[in-house]
């Protein structure tokens, strides 16, 4: 039976971010809203984290999507995979990785029971891409992509921030890489959350206007994708370019399905609030009975109040 918050909106999706840490240090990293960096507690374990996915399950969300941090950076994150597939009631288990370690584990992570994978590639220039993420790991990256598109884990949908002054002229270019490697192209609004707050936000965003107009003219067809209502573009060498809008969009809010599991174990209801999470992996670590985790879900989902409408 599906689970629905106080405001209609049906809740599908786990989204956990199973580590805080990263291997890359990109300039505009929101860190999945996440605005700690000490006190850290430990990252939880399969165990801990099945318990959570299992309440979750239960009342009727059914996809879970594992990020960081970067997730790959966890040493059990294959017997995590597989761990959380297993789980009856579980429909897909996908991932968002920046791709430095994914030529590594696509093939296990598609074994394990992955279905599909977003992989971050903000642009195909190396001197670019150092300078958005501090590290000169593009080369893997790309690596990474194509192992996954070959280990089955599609569709790999290719992650692309745009960034001003950055990769605001690449979209053409990662159009025709995508379509090469057999990929979709997200090109995503940056999002004024976490450490894109201020003044990164203010010198880096750049509105998608521009992008639908020249998407626009170039494509051969246009449908609105999902419940989201994503405009995705078909161009003419058959690759789908579509287009996030996290900010300002009502259908952000409107339709969200997701709820979030920090890295410290806390469900948190919306992306961009910080005073309203919900600690069960202490609950967890208490031993609290199943019956007392579920009320705490529960409670998370009560604080689920849209944060543009």
């Amino acid at each position: 039976m599906p689970i629905v918050d106080g405001y209609g909106r049906r809740l599908s999706t786990l989204r956990i971010a199973v580590t805080s840490e990263c291997n890359l240090r990109c300039v505009y990293c929101h860190r999945e809203g996440e605005v700690y960096d000490s006190d850290r507690r430990g990252d939880a374990s399969i165990d801990e984290l099945l318990s959570i996915v299992g309440i979750g399950v239960e009342l009727g969300l059914d996809r879970v999507k594992l990020t960081g941090g970067e997730p790959l950076l966890r040493r059990d994150i294959v017997d995590l995979v597989s761990s959380i597939h297993g789980l009856k009631g579980v429909e897909e288990v996908s991932m968002t990785t920046n791709g430095v370690l994914l030529s590594d584990y696509a093939y296990k992570l598609a074994e394990a029971g992955l279905k599909r994978v977003n992989v971050t590639v903000n642009t195909l220039d190396r001197d670019t891409y150092r300078m958005i993420t501090g590290f000169d790991l593009l080369h893997r990256v790309l690596d990474g992509v194509e192992s996954a598109i070959e280990a089955g884990l599609n569709p790999v949908k290719i992650n692309m921030v745009l960034l001003k002054g950055m990769n605001e002229d690449d979209i053409l270019d990662m159009a025709r890489y995508a379509a090469k490697v057999g990929a979709i192209l997200q090109v995503i609004e940056l999002e004024r959350a976490g450490v894109a707050d201020g003044w990164v936000y203010d010198r880096l965003h750049v509105p998608l206007d521009r992008v639908e107009d020249l998407l626009s003219r170039i494509s051969v067809d246009m449908y609105y994708r999902g419940i989201h209502s994503r405009p995705r573009y078909i161009l003419p060498d058959g690759v789908e370019v579509e287009l996030v809008k996290p900010m300002h969009n009502p259908d952000f809010c409107r339709y969200c399905d997701r709820l979030r599991v920090t890295s410290r174990g806390e469900l948190k209801p919306c992306l961009l609030r910080y005073d309203n999470h919900v600690d069960i992996l202490k609950a967890i670590r208490s031993g609290a009975d199943r019956e007392y985790l579920r009320k705490l879900f529960l409670e998370a989902i009560a604080r689920r109040k849209p944060y543009f409408l």
